[in-house]
């Protein structure tokens, strides 16, 4: 932890073997087959991140073409096709949480270069990797590939950090365990929705079992977590205790950290239920490609337990080909369930599975909901068109396809059937309440579609019907700064009778900054506002 890594960004394909869904299957909330103070000091967060970008020549990474940069500001566009379903040549960005691990066990390496191509560059992979600079990383990028060097003779990185995480909840956890096992204080400057998250909530119990020290603070436009780390490894026989109700991403976390946590880091579930488990599959693989031993358990005293055996100090220097990402491909198959049976289909070029058991569970579901998709490995293509429509009710469930619950939402409002979506409450503690805003904007949209309550009038579902024709559209939707809410709402529109306009389309640099251009290849009709001379 005392190097200093130097990262040199440049582009490399990560492929991962199947991930299978280690603990769906006993799951304890089952689908029921009936249901229906730290000061800011004066800081500028904004103006700090753009430094910290330019010190690692990371500044907007990502391919943008004109619209793509105009998107930082107010934007008014409308979206409409004016024939039913659309059809053609898409491409998918790459794989966010690949790209995410990739980056930090790169940059936790204990000596020599580690290379990740075709990553995902977005705004928050972006912010990680200037996070992982103020832990004593240098970084350059070269297109598609980020080389990472580490220099374990190299100064020591600064014993004060400020990291700007924005509203990345994955950045803030994970450099959050790796600001409590290093010595310093790491100020974490974070949008002001985070306050209303339970990100430093469970934060703030594992950071005091790690021997750190955690404090938050909060005005009208920034939030502010500071974490006081204890610069040294912790007591080989702890067992960490998290929360996994709500995300997956704290286990990871851990795990990550490892070789600068305990010899055997063991990781224990607070409850009962684990929310995103693919997503723990996925952080085992990938350390067990690195040489890790990891391991899972279950008991009926302790529940779900994780362990990590990793050589202390880091991880070895590794080659990475990030895949495709799954979340992304979810846009186009609401897409293609606007359209009409066996007419149009979207295919999806330089496809590679992500390996996530979370692709495959979305596939099952939306395949209940009369959408067929074909893999073609020689030509490395994946096809998606509607191939029918549900002859009877279907439910599916949102325990471990996290990010594309809101896509499932927009899916099942084209069905023509009912459809109820359960063990989705999760989702809305995300940047916004996703299951919610998802539901209010496809009702405004025209789509018959609800929320469903539990017994403590907790939203913890959806549920549509089918509908007398297409939705009527006309509407103006909002950028409420989220891109999995945003995302789909775009892709439902071009179903939609009237044309339905997007405003401040900012949040699209999250994750997918090309997507009106993709939807534009497959014939969706955008108006744009007129440049003014």
């Amino acid at each position: 932890m005392s190097a200093r890594l130097r990262l040199r960004v440049v582009m490399i394909d990560m492929k991962i073997s199947p991930i299978s869904n280690e603990i769906s299957s006993h799951q304890d909330a089952a689908v029921s087959e009936n249901a229906v103070r730290v000061p800011a000091h004066g800081h500028n967060p904004a103006a700090a991140a753009h430094q910290q970008k330019e010190e690692i020549g990371i500044c907007e990474p990502w391919p943008r073409s004109a619209l793509s940069r105009s998107l930082a500001g107010s934007l008014m566009l409308s979206i409409h096709n004016g024939v039913r379903g659309l059809g053609g040549i898409v491409t998918a960005p790459a794989s966010k949480p690949h790209t995410q691990r990739a980056l930090v066990t790169g940059a936790l390496t204990r000596s020599g270069t580690s290379t990740v191509t075709n990553a995902a560059w977005s705004r928050e992979t972006t912010l990680l990797l200037a996070g992982l600079n103020q832990f004593g990383a240098t970084s350059t990028i070269d297109g598609d590939r980020a080389s990472i060097t580490v220099d374990p003779d190299a100064a020591s990185a600064s014993p004060v950090r400020e990291v700007d995480v924005a509203g990345s909840a994955f950045t803030l956890r994970v450099l959050g365990v790796l600001a409590a096992v290093s010595g310093g204080t790491t100020h974490f400057r974070a949008t002001r929705g985070m306050m209303n998250r339970p990100v430093a909530k469970h934060l703030g119990v594992l950071t005091h079992q790690l021997g750190a020290v955690l404090s938050t603070y909060g005005n009208d436009s920034e939030y502010v977590v500071s974490i006081k780390g204890r610069g040294r490894r912790c007591d080989q026989q702890a067992t960490h205790v998290v929360d996994t109700v709500d995300s997956s991403q704290l286990v990871t976390a851990l795990m990550l950290s490892a070789p600068f946590i305990s010899e055997e880091l063991r990781v224990r579930a607070a409850t009962r239920r684990v929310v995103g488990a693919p997503y723990i599959a996925l952080t085992r693989e990938m350390l067990g490609a690195l040489g890790a031993s990891t391991g899972l358990a279950h008991s009926a005293q302790h529940g779900w337990e994780w362990s990590a055996v990793i050589e202390p100090g880091g991880y070895p220097a590794s080659e990475y080909r990030i895949a495709t990402d799954f979340t992304s491909i979810t846009y186009f198959a609401v897409v293609a369930a606007a359209g009409e049976v066996g007419q149009h289909k979207v295919v999806i070029k330089n496809y590679t599975p992500s390996g996530l058991e979370s692709e495959d569970l979305f596939f099952r579901a939306i395949a209940k909901l009369g959408i067929g998709t074909t893999y073609d490995p020689a030509e490395s293509t994946l096809q998606i068109r509607r191939v029918g429509y549900p002859a009877e009710p279907v439910v599916i469930d949102g325990s471990d396809v996290p990010t594309a619950v809101t896509s499932l939402a927009a899916i099942a409002a084209y069905s023509r059937g009912a459809v109820t979506a359960v063990n989705c409450g999760h989702v809305n503690n995300h940047k916004t309440r996703r299951v919610e805003l998802i539901v209010r904007t496809l009702a405004r949209m025209g789509f018959d579609i609800r929320e469903v309550r539990d017994h403590r009038d907790v939203v913890t579902g959806f549920h549509t019907e089918p509908l007398d024709g297409p939705p009527r559209g006309g509407i103006v939707i909002d950028d409420d700064g989220d891109h999995r809410v945003l995302l789909p709402a775009m892709a439902a529109a071009v179903g939609a009778s009237n044309p339905v306009a997007f405003s401040d389309l900012h949040s699209l640099i999250d994750s997918f900054p090309e997507f009106i251009e993709q939807l534009e290849a497959l014939g969706a009709v955008v108006d744009r506002p007129k440049t003014q001379s």
